[in-house]
């Protein structure tokens, strides 16, 4: 064995030893002291020598071995905590911090795996191995969970083991070496005009057909809807406009949209709004921004029924157990891609209005790009409904 460091690229040291098949390999110790690093490389010896050995108790020596390491490295010692006393830590730590949209999803990842789990949920973290999160991640496809919604679940496991890394609760994180699935969720259908009227005709009240027409002159999602305030909107200004951030992308420089309202959208806000004064802090969709969009009992399955009254297919396609709609009310952003694209708009100017993250697309709009912002929203079609 020898350390090396590659001053170029890093300061840290490297280890090149032998791995149990015979062959060299190099590993960086994660140490910029050499005698730290030195101890981190003869671990990565006695680990290899071990990995000849097949069964539970060569990962229990491993372990233990990994154990010894972190104390003799950090001089503390390495605590063994149970997947769901840990997981239950994260998600405390996490809701101090994060929106409540994102505790819930988070939230609902870490249920999710603890049940798969099982029992072993209850043993210490340390026996999580990449196994169990393949075979979960091949039951959640099982099951028609979507590819995004997958690697989501993969973004967040990948967060909670490796913040138990970090704070030397276990040594290894189990989703590092997954494979990731490489199939891309289905395409939502865009409306047609037709089908737009039916819905905005089946709307139950005056708030779901503002919800609609939001998204059909905005392209905005339901939750960036839902979280609408009358500050949002200026119907007063010369130039009517609305603007919100991104609940998806709140921490991206693109998450900010503004677009101008479209003459009917703001005929309709107006008379929606009344003439009676409106503190500019209330919601736009008073009950809808305490619902939750998603779920069986959300609003996105409410927009279900309410497509089904107006006799608009949704399309559904069998993936796993589960029935997706190929249209949902996300094809409302769908079919204002659709309508820009046969308008010819340019596509930076598309992406601006629906919000598409872009690195190379800068955000702040030019008194050009507003005017063809302008002239795209006029240019959508009326809706006789």
């Amino acid at each position: 064995m020898h350390m090396y460091r590659q001053l170029k690229r890093s300061k840290v040291w490297y280890a090149r030893f032998r791995a149990s098949d015979g062959k060299w390999v190099s590993r960086s110790t994660g140490m910029i002291a050499k005698d730290k690093a030195t101890q981190v490389a003869v671990q990565f010896e006695r680990d290899a020598r071990l990995a000849v050995v097949d069964g539970e108790l060569a990962a229990a020596a491993v372990t233990r071995n990994a154990a010894d390491m972190h104390k003799r490295v950090t001089g503390k010692e390495l605590e063994f905590v149970s997947t769901r006393t840990y997981m239950q830590q994260f998600l405390e730590a996490k809701g101090t911090k994060s929106t409540e949209a994102t505790v819930r999803s988070y939230d609902k990842t870490v249920r999710y795996f603890l049940a798969h789990l099982g029992p072993k949920a209850a043993a210490s973290i340390q026996k999580v191995k990449p196994q169990d999160v393949q075979t979960y991640i091949a039951k959640r496809m099982g099951e028609g969970s979507r590819p995004g919604t997958v690697k989501l679940d993969i973004r967040v496991l990948f967060a909670v083991f490796n913040r138990a890394m970090r704070e030397g609760v276990c040594t290894l994180n189990p989703v590092a070496t997954v494979d990731i699935p490489l199939a891309q969720s289905e395409i939502k259908k865009p409306f047609t005009l037709d089908e737009v009227e039916a819905i905005l005709k089946a709307c139950p009240s005056d708030e779901w057909k503002s919800l609609c027409l939001l998204a059909f002159y905005t392209g905005a999602r339901m939750g960036d809807i839902c979280d609408l305030t009358w500050e949002n909107i200026d119907l007063e200004a010369a130039d009517p406009f609305i603007s919100y951030t991104q609940r998806k992308l709140r921490k991206a420089e693109h998450s900010f949209v503004k677009l101008p309202l479209h003459p009917d959208l703001r005929t309709w806000l107006l008379g929606y709004r009344g003439t009676a004064a409106v503190n500019p802090k209330a919601s736009v969709l008073p009950s809808m921004s305490k619902a939750l969009p998603g779920g069986r009992c959300g609003l996105s399955q409410a927009f279900i029924g309410i497509m089904t009254k107006a006799g608009v297919d949704p399309c559904y396609t069998k993936r796993g157990k589960n029935k997706v709609p190929g249209k949902s009310f996300h094809s409302f952003r769908h079919t204002m891609v659709t309508n820009l694209e046969s308008r010819q708009i340019a596509e930076n100017v598309r992406m601006r209005m629906v919000g598409h993250a872009n690195a190379n697309v800068h955000r702040i709009y030019s008194h050009d790009d507003w005017g063809a912002i302008t002239s795209a929203i006029n240019g959508l079609p009326s809706l006789s409904a």
